[in-house]
């Protein structure tokens, strides 16, 4: 019995790699991509502050953000989500119901928050495989990372205007989310392509190295 060719075109969509126009990505891409920008921004500091400031500051943050996301998920992809869909998670599991397809992801302070302290995130099979350790970073790096998630919203444009921030303020910030990376890297060995793994790695070296150097550079200025 053939199958209809409306269930022919749905077959071969479910069974492409890519559909034709679209192009597809994962987490550990999607970080190698932000850890790309972050190195060319900086790499511009001096000779064009604006882009250099803007895209960093956004590089960063996206890098942080998928790193806490990645590091929390666990094996059902769930250690990251918002609180509400973590509740409806565990009771379709609990109840033997289909799990909820939505997928939202908390707030980056809130994933933050669960990566540095066990109490916050939930707890058994929902997160099982993820990070297994509370993640330490200095006061100082957690202060950055408040000054990089702050600055984030400032490219988020809600008026007709442009923007004046500090670079070292900004720098600061930057720096911090290159240190969460690294840190979440040296945590778990959690991206499971070799070829992505070294290449992040290499990233985060010069990403790491740039900024150490210009931050050097800013407090001898002072």
């Amino acid at each position: 019995m053939s199958q209809s060719p409306d269930l022919d075109e749905l077959m071969a969509a479910f069974n492409a790699t890519e559909p034709e126009g679209y192009v597809t990505t994962d987490l550990s891409n999607d970080l190698i991509d932000s850890l790309k920008l972050i190195k060319i921004s900086l790499g511009m500091w001096e000779s064009d502050p604006s882009f250099a400031i803007k895209w960093s500051v956004i590089a960063a943050h996206a890098a942080a953000n998928t790193a806490l996301i990645d590091y929390l998920s666990g094996s059902l992809n769930v250690g990251a989500l918002t609180e509400r869909l973590i509740d409806r998670h565990q009771e379709a599991l609990e109840e033997g119901h289909p799990l909820p397809v939505d997928n939202r992801v908390a707030h980056f302070n809130e994933l933050l928050e669960r990566a540095l302290e066990l109490s916050k995130r939930a707890e058994g099979i929902l997160t099982a495989t993820a990070g297994q350790t509370a993640l330490t970073i200095t006061n100082e790096t957690r202060d950055g990372l408040s000054i990089l998630n702050a600055l984030r919203g400032r490219f988020i444009h809600r008026r007709a205007s442009g923007w004046m921030i500090e670079q070292d303020y900004a720098l600061r910030g930057i720096h911090a989310g290159i240190v969460l990376v690294a840190a979440i890297d040296d945590a778990i060995a959690f991206w499971d392509n070799p070829k992505a793994r070294d290449q992040i790695q290499s990233l985060l070296q010069d990403c790491k190295a740039i900024s150490t150097k210009l931050l050097s550079e800013s407090d001898d200025a002072d």
